[in-house]
């Protein structure tokens, strides 16, 4: 089974998060929140 564009996007943009982990910035956060077009990620 595909993977929706979004599936693939979110997937990436975890992987990102970890690569800046990983390079010193370890305070960066992505908070899965609940918006009205459906689920949005927000990064601290």
């Amino acid at each position: 089974m595909n993977k929706s564009f979004y599936e693939q996007n979110r997937q990436k943009l975890l992987q990102m998060v970890k690569a800046l982990h990983k390079l010193g910035y370890g305070k960066t956060r992505v908070i899965p929140s609940i918006a009205p077009i459906g689920l949005a990620l927000r990064f601290y």
